[in-house]
């Protein structure tokens, strides 16, 4: 699975964990706002990672702070194996 490797006390002292939501975020283009119960087509649509925690956690590291992400990865098809870890 996933090994991890820290050098005693330096790392603890050095490091931030981040525990809390990591999720997928799709953002849809759309030509102009929708007038209420308009159906629209998007005219692109990108998934891109997101959520309070995963988004700390990923600021915080381009700071260049050692950092990890402790959260849950649900059973549905954004959560499967082959989209995080084959793509």
């Amino acid at each position: 699975m996933f090994e991890f490797n820290y050098d005693g006390e330096s790392f603890l002292e050095n490091s931030i964990v981040c525990v809390g939501a990591a999720g997928i975020d799709a953002v849809g283009i759309i030509s102009s706002f929708p007038k209420p119960d308009d159906k629209i087509r998007t005219s692109s649509l990108t998934l891109s990672g997101g959520g309070n925690a995963a988004n700390t956690c990923s600021a915080i590291s381009k700071l260049g702070v050692v950092t990890s992400l402790f959260s849950r990865v649900g059973p549905d098809a954004n959560g499967c194996y082959d989209f995080f870890f084959n793509t």
